[in-house]
């Protein structure tokens, strides 16, 4: 989606909150309900790069559950900054 339609600086604002990482994969991310995130690749990046993102944290979360079985999986987002409301 970014590198063949890239979002608008205004839809970025409009649909997103903070900018960050998921894996190597740098996201917008922004509010979906009370329970959800909404999660895009950012501008210039391959929509592929990020679902390459989410099979990584799929087999490290798979991994790390087979040797500890108490492990609660979470998905690992890193929130690095907000975006401007200009």
């Amino acid at each position: 989606m970014s590198i063949i339609n890239p979002l608008s600086p205004q839809e970025i604002r409009a649909d997103f909150t903070h900018h960050g990482w998921f894996a190597f994969c740098p996201v917008y991310l922004g509010e979906d309900g009370p329970d959800g995130v909404k999660v895009c690749e950012r501008n210039g990046i391959p929509s592929w790069w990020f679902g390459l993102a989410e099979v990584f944290m799929g087999l490290v979360i798979f991994l790390i559950s087979a040797v500890d079985h108490d492990y609660e999986a979470q998905w690992g987002f890193i929130v690095t900054g907000e975006i401007e409301h200009a």
